[in-house]
């Protein structure tokens, strides 16, 4: 007959598992500490026979199961990240159930816990670097505001008489509206008189080099127009070949009004304003046909429309322009029947005269712009 501890002993390995079944799942949770999930589905739990159960032995399990209970929140808080934060005192169970701890599993338990912990660190301190930069950012923004806005301007020199510049830009009275122009031209010289121009421009068409005079002031040039700067590099390659120094400019302006004479009449100004716009894309489609690889049956569409909108010269000479805008309309036209006749030559010289003619009319206001 064995002593009471070998009797105890052999009642706690005969004592049967704790069975936790929840829906389809049960838990099967042995004495030693292991359990095992399974189907709930299986064999049934083993039956005990009713009966009274010592009161050692139902304390004993209660605080077992207590303690089980207690380590399982204790890991579950674990894996959820939360290593810094305060937990339970499970001091007590840990006591009890010392003897009974596996050392495989609570070896686990503490790497488990040293991840998070090392996670929940690295998390601390992109959380402080988060917080240090935004509180430097919000300092830095202060103070910038209180530097930029402690100097007000001095406005008084602002509030002068307006200059002659915007005078000229300001129209009260009907006014014609010269449309934007933005383009590419190929420019040879600069001269200070017409007939040196001129005696230049004949001396390079017997070269083979058509060109228009220009006048800005100084006489130039203009061999060849473009809708993109990179169109015109291969013919400024070819005049170099030819001896003759060129560069490629950029001439436009954007569309401003330009005062008609007093007492003109609205209506005639209108029409001579729509048919300008027409005229003017019209112009932008030979220039991208003869240069930029556009559509030439486009080009020649274009400025037939605008043909046919054509004020009467009593409407020009309402603007007081009637002259120029006679010559740019001569010169379009020009341009267009001699690209329909293939013609790339004289239409290309046309279409420069008409530009011209455009930029005398805008030279006076200072949206009017050369620049290399």
């Amino acid at each position: 007959m064995g002593s009471p501890n070998e009797r105890g002993q052999a009642r706690r390995v005969e004592e049967p598992p704790l069975i936790i079944r929840a829906g389809g799942q049960q838990w099967v949770i042995r004495r030693e500490g292991s359990w095992q999930q399974g189907d709930a589905g299986g064999a049934p739990a083993p039956k005990r026979a009713p009966g009274r159960v010592p009161v050692g032995e139902g304390r004993s399990r209660v605080r077992w199961w207590i303690g089980w209970l207690a380590e399982a929140v204790d890991w579950l808080w674990t894996d959820a990240g939360e290593a810094g934060s305060p937990k339970a005192d499970v001091g007590v169970f840990s006591r009890d159930r010392a003897r009974e701890r596996d050392p495989m599993r609570t070896a686990a338990r503490r790497s488990a816990r040293g991840q998070t912990a090392r996670r929940a660190q690295g998390r601390r301190g992109l959380r402080d670097a988060f917080q240090a930069g935004l509180v430097f950012g919000m300092g830095l923004g202060c103070l910038s505001m209180m530097l930029f806005h402690q100097l007000k301007p001095d406005l008084r020199g602002v509030a002068s008489a307006p200059s002659a510049n915007r005078a000229v830009e300001t129209v009260t009275g009907p006014a014609v509206q010269l449309p934007a122009v933005r383009l590419y031209v190929l420019q040879i010289g600069s001269y200070s008189t017409e007939a040196a121009a001129e005696e230049h421009r004949q001396a390079l068409a017997k070269q083979g080099v058509q060109t228009v005079v220009h006048s800005a002031g100084t006489y130039q040039l203009w061999a060849d127009a473009s809708l993109r700067q990179g169109s015109l590099q291969d013919e400024l390659k070819a005049l170099e070949g030819k001896g003759v120094r060129g560069s490629v400019v950029f001439v436009g302006w954007k569309a401003h009004p330009i005062a008609a004479p007093a007492g003109a009449s609205e209506a005639s100004v209108a029409r001579v304003n729509g048919w300008l716009s027409e005229a003017a894309s019209g112009l932008n489609a030979l220039v991208g046909a003869l240069s930029d690889g556009g559509l030439r049956q486009d080009a020649i569409t274009a400025c037939h429309t605008a043909a046919g909108h054509l004020p009467s010269a009593s409407d020009w000479g309402e603007t007081g322009y009637g002259e120029r805008l006679a010559a740019f309309s001569g010169h379009l036209q020009a341009a267009a029947d001699a690209l329909s006749r293939q013609q790339m030559d004289k239409s290309r010289t046309a279409a420069l005269q008409a530009l011209d003619d455009l930029a005398r009319m805008s030279a006076g206001s200072t949206s009017f712009t050369i620049s290399r």
